[in-house]
């Protein structure tokens, strides 16, 4: 297992390895590249409304998420209408939304 200190310069390591008196490198062998961040939807709250229910009030909250007021959108699938949309943060939102008397039941998945 390796370890690669948070802190660490980006950029190529020689790799060594010893075996008694024999010593062999590989030079830029491996790299020490930035961390992938992954923008996750942690919270809908709440997670579930009625059948032709109007003006539900629905917060998000994300994780390394850049939510911006005017260009943030979001989407509930077909028979939910999204009223607004109100950025409070680059990790937080609220929406109201409008579910229409024929929706389907049962849970949405992310496009």
């Amino acid at each position: 297992m390796l370890n690669v200190d948070p802190a660490a310069v980006l950029g190529p390591r020689n790799v060594t390895v010893m075996t008694g008196t024999e010593v062999v490198t590989l030079t830029n062998g491996f790299m020490v590249r930035a961390p992938v961040i992954v923008p996750t939807l942690i919270t809908v709250s709440p997670n579930s409304g009625q059948q032709g229910q109007q003006n539900l009030s629905v917060s998000l909250t994300g994780q390394n998420t850049h939510f911006a007021q005017g260009i943030t959108t979001a989407s509930f699938g077909t028979g939910i209408t999204i009223v607004s949309l109100t950025v409070g943060s680059a990790t937080s939102a609220t929406l109201v939304l409008n579910i229409d008397p024929a929706a389907t039941q049962g849970p949405r998945m992310s496009p």
